[in-house]
């Protein structure tokens, strides 16, 4: 059996390698100081806990790797799901329909209630490219509460709403603009918050708002490839559908996004 040790802040201790690809430590016992206050099994060889973030440190320096983020690593299938999980048993203690506490099988992953099965809970959520009609810029921004970076236009999915039309409405609700002609790009979970994260690429005539909007964006600014080659602005993360997304137009129109 092997462990991944997973902090309070869904870090774990790995490497991140060329291209971006993040590395795990895995470890075949556990550490005497490392109580688990979750586990949930995301392969039948692989236990992934929740530890105290002390451990998770001292892995990463015992074994020369580093504390890396769930940012940087939600390209990778397998430590997606371990965090996803994990979130789902903390968060997911009673019934929603009843009250009565769940009773988790020993894959921790599906809980069981006096009703029945109660599976983990994916909130959708869409974000993408909005792109000025004949100019070759996109559309990024800073958010009031991360204003660390500057990334896309995001929000989540509302009931009774296709994923087309969240996007439409995130961004006249967020910049004050219009878009048309949206496109599907790909998909990637986002297990720090249990979100599926569904983008798109998309047309605005609008260089500036045309309407109010809800003040959750500190900044927007329309950059093109090479103001992004040269990171003008600091940018999201490699492991994040963001990065993929920027990085795959500026490789549109002949750059490339430099490390």
């Amino acid at each position: 059996m092997k462990y991944l040790l997973i902090d309070s802040r869904g870090r774990i201790a790995g490497r991140v390698a060329h291209g971006h690809s993040v590395e795990p430590v895995l470890i075949g016992a556990l550490p005497p100081a490392a109580v688990p206050s979750t586990r949930v099994r995301v392969r039948p060889e692989l236990l992934a806990l929740r530890v105290d973030d002390a451990s998770v440190s001292r892995l990463a320096d015992e074994t020369d790797a580093q504390l890396v983020e769930p940012r940087w690593y939600a390209d990778s299938p397998l430590l997606a799901r371990a965090l996803a999980l994990v979130r789902n048993r903390e968060r997911l203690r009673f019934d929603p329909t009843d009250g009565y506490p769940i009773d988790f099988d020993d894959a921790g992953v599906v809980g069981h209630g006096v009703n029945g099965p109660i599976f983990p809970r994916i909130d959708p959520a869409v974000i993408g490219l909005v792109e000025l009609v004949g100019e070759s810029q996109i559309l990024l921004a800073r958010n009031a509460r991360r204003p660390q970076y500057y990334s896309l236009i995001a929000g989540y999915v509302e009931p009774g709403e296709s994923c087309e039309a969240a996007f439409i409405r995130e961004v006249g609700e967020e910049t004050g603009r219009a878009i048309h002609r949206l496109s599907y790009q790909g998909s990637q979970p986002w297990p720090a918050s249990g979100s599926l994260m569904v983008g798109f690429h998309a047309y605005t005539a609008d260089v500036e708002p045309t309407r109010p909007t809800d003040g959750e964006l500190s900044e927007t600014v329309w950059l093109g490839a090479e103001d992004l080659s040269n990171r003008t602005v600091p940018l999201p993360p490699p492991g994040s559908i963001a990065y993929r997304l920027i990085d795959r137009w500026v490789r549109a129109q002949g750059g490339t996004l430099r490390d």
